[in-house]
């Protein structure tokens, strides 16, 4: 069957349901053979300028009803959010286009019709416009805290290397070593990641030499991330292969 006979099939369905009717078990099951129509958007594209805007809503809801009724696969490529989108194209008015996305979300089996998203919802298009921009606006000041939170810890950890270059001749460093000498290797590392003047390469290399995996795994997993973030850039040596071994106890 081409394609323009099978969209005039799917509009007949449409057309009961915008009669309140429920279409026949034959008209329905006519359209088994033809799943993959909801899944060539671009290729029935050409045959809806034939339409006009109610007749497309009248196809919309043929298309959402029979890809329900027939267990159609489409997701997100599914031709009744290609339909919608035509609608939006138009400039249908959004009384109209708010009342078909109410009709398409209470009667889709199909998480993305007829917006083309799974996570962002709403009962009308009015609803998921305004869930799109508190999205978008989310994403902004969350990229935005990152990336204040980013500089803010270079700043810190350029600070720290610093003290650590000032520091690594003077009695400062000489006393923090004995004192980490008379430390179990776990708490050694719970007090380096404790330290907020120096990184952990400031430290005598034998803290990392010592560390095993189970030790590191054994530490809370925050001062783990602090560690992680200390050792941000190349390390070398000990502390590098300490680093690989953090490393590995942070992937999900």
């Amino acid at each position: 069957m081409e394609p323009k006979e099978i969209i005039s099939l799917l509009f007949s369905v449409g057309q009961h349901l915008e009669n309140d009717e429920i279409p026949s078990e034959d008209l329905v099951n006519s359209l088994k053979p033809y799943d993959r129509i909801n899944r060539l958007y671009d290729g029935i594209r050409s045959y809806l300028s034939e339409y006009d805007d109610s007749e497309l809503v009248i196809l919309l809801k043929g298309f959402t009803f029979v890809e329900s009724r027939l267990v159609w696969s489409g997701g997100s490529h599914a031709s009744a959010i290609g339909v919608f989108n035509e609608l939006l194209g138009r400039g249908t008015p959004i009384e109209i286009i708010d009342e078909v996305a109410a009709w398409v979300r209470k009667n889709t089996r199909n998480v993305y019709n007829p917006f083309g998203s799974s996570t962002i919802g709403g009962r009308t298009y009015s609803e998921f416009k305004q869930n799109l921009i508190l999205r978008n606006k989310q994403v902004e000041e969350r990229d935005k805290f990152n990336k204040d939170k980013a500089e803010r810890r270079k700043t810190i950890l350029k600070e720290k290397r610093a003290y650590g270059k000032q520091d690594r001749k003077e009695n400062i460093r000489t006393e923090l070593i004995e004192k980490l000498n008379n430390m179990p290797i776990r708490e050694q590392l719970l007090s380096i990641a404790a330290d907020d003047n120096y990184t952990p390469n400031f430290y005598p290399t034998k803290c990392a030499d010592s560390a095993t995996l189970e030790i590191i795994l054994s530490l809370p997993l925050d001062v783990r991330e602090i560690l992680a973030t200390n050792l941000i850039g190349r390390q070398r040596g000990p502390w590098a292969s300490f680093k690989k071994k953090l490393m590995s106890t942070l992937m999900v």
